[in-house]
C-alpha cells in the first residue's frame, strides 16, 4: 500500500511536471507563432511598399521618358528650322557673292562717271584738271595738258575774241604804201562795204565778213563752227589769229575728249 502511494505519488508528480512542460511548451510555440506572424506581416508591409516604389520608379521612367521624347522631337524640329535658315542665308551669301562683281563694276562705274563729271565742271571752270583726272586711267593728252595749267573757257574766248579779230583784219589789209589813190579808195571801199554771191564775197573784205560770222557762231556757242569759218582766212589773217584759235582748238579737243570717255 505504501509503494503503490508512493507509486501514485510519484505518478502525480510527473503527471504535474509534464503538464507544466506541456505548458510552457504551448506558450514558447504561441510566442514563435505571434513573432512568425509579426514578421509575415512586416514582410507582406515591406513587400507592399517595394511594390508601390516599383509602381512610382515605372511612372517616373515613363513620364521621363515621354518628356525625352518631346524634347528630342522639339530639338529636332528646331535642328530642321535652323537647318532650313542656314540653307537660306547661305543661298543669300552665295548670290551676294555672285553680285559683288557686278557691285564692283558699279562702284567703278560710278566713281568714273564721277570723275568725268568733276573733269567737265573744272573744264567749263577754267580750273586745272589734275585733281579729276587723278581718278581717272590713262586719261588722253587733251586732258591731261591741263593737268596743272588753267584751260581756256568758252567766256574767256568770247572776250578775247574782237582783240584776235583786229589782229586778223589788219593782217588781211593790203599794205599802204605802192597804191594809188584810187587803190586806196577801193581798200577803203571794200572795208567799208562788202557784196556777197551766196558764201561767195564778190567784192569787200573777206577776212572782216568770214570773223563777223565766225563772231556770231561764237555768240551761239557753237566754237567748232567759229574754227571752220576761221580757216577760210587768208593765211595773214590766220596766222594773226592762230593764238586765239589754238586756245579754242584745244578747248574743243578737251570737250571732244571729255565726250569719247567710257562711262565704265
Amino acid at each position: 500500500t505504501e509503494r503503490l502511494d508512493t507509486l501514485a505519488r510519484e505518478a502525480a508528480s510527473a503527471r504535474t511536471a509534464a503538464e507544466s512542460a506541456a505548458n510552457t511548451l504551448a506558450g514558447r510555440i504561441g510566442t514563435a507563432e505571434a513573432g512568425l506572424a509579426a514578421r509575415a506581416q512586416a514582410a507582406e508591409t515591406q513587400a507592399g511598399r517595394v511594390t508601390a516604389l516599383e509602381g512610382a520608379l515605372a511612372s517616373r521612367a515613363a513620364a521621363l521618358e515621354a518628356t525625352i521624347q518631346q524634347r528630342g522631337a522639339a530639338l529636332e524640329g528646331t535642328l530642321s528650322t535652323q537647318g532650313t535658315a542656314l540653307g537660306a542665308l547661305t543661298s543669300r551669301v552665295g548670290t551676294l557673292e555672285a553680285a559683288l562683281p557686278r557691285i564692283a563694276a558699279l562702284e567703278g562705274r560710278s566713281a568714273r562717271a564721277a570723275a568725268i563729271e568733276a573733269a567737265r565742271a573744272a573744264l567749263d571752270a577754267g580750273r586745272p584738271l589734275g585733281p579729276a583726272l587723278a581718278n581717272l586711267p590713262n586719261p588722253p593728252e587733251p586732258l591731261t595738258r591741263f593737268a596743272t595749267v588753267a584751260p581756256p573757257t568758252e567766256a574767256a574766248l568770247r572776250l578775247s575774241f574782237d582783240e584776235a579779230a583786229r589782229a586778223g583784219r589788219a593782217a588781211s589789209e593790203p599794205p599802204p604804201g605802192g597804191t594809188g589813190v584810187l587803190e586806196g579808195a577801193v581798200n577803203r571801199l571794200s572795208g567799208l562795204v562788202t557784196v556777197r554771191r551766196g558764201e561767195e564775197v564778190v567784192f569787200g573784205d573777206a577776212a572782216a565778213a568770214e570773223i563777223e560770222r565766225a563772231r556770231r557762231a561764237l555768240e551761239a556757242g557753237d566754237i567748232e563752227g567759229a574754227l571752220r569759218l576761221l580757216t577760210r582766212l587768208p593765211a595773214p589773217a590766220r596766222e594773226a589769229m592762230r593764238g586765239w584759235t589754238s586756245q579754242a582748238e584745244a578747248l574743243v579737243a578737251a570737250r571732244a575728249a571729255l565726250r569719247a570717255l567710257p562711262p565704265g
